[in-house]
């Protein structure tokens, strides 16, 4: 779970596979952030299933991860997308972390301690 102002946010995606982290606009919409708030900037990204997209441009999180702050560029895309976050390799290498998708969990060095923290297992 990763806080973002007063709110929080399940379903965010670490991928190591993205050169890119992404915001889709339905969430930037119901953080109530509006356009306003997303920097001009249009590149081109290929999605999943091959496709090419333009982002609509950038926006930046202050995202509270276990005990820190992170300050995160998104690029913003109006996709459907089953993640609210996705925090691709930029994150991971400013963060230093090293993500396990097969523990489902994060670790990252903080404050010279180690950190790590566990990705929480949704049920229908």
């Amino acid at each position: 779970m990763v806080q973002f102002e007063d709110k929080f946010m399940a379903r965010v995606l670490i991928d190591g596979g993205s050169s890119l982290n992404i915001c889709p606009l339905t969430t930037l919409k119901r953080l109530g952030k509006g356009l306003h708030k997303i920097r001009a900037g249009s590149m081109n990204v290929k999605v999943f299933g091959g496709s090419q997209r333009a982002t609509i441009g950038e926006t930046n999180f202050s995202l509270h991860m276990g005990p820190t702050w992170f300050d995160v560029e998104f690029q913003v895309l109006d996709i459907f997308a089953t993640y609210n976050l996705l925090l691709g390799q930029p994150w991971i290498h400013a963060a230093g972390a090293v993500a396990s998708t097969l523990h489902q969990a994060m670790k990252f060095e903080w404050n010279h301690q180690e950190v790590i923290i566990h990705g929480a297992c949704q049920r229908n």
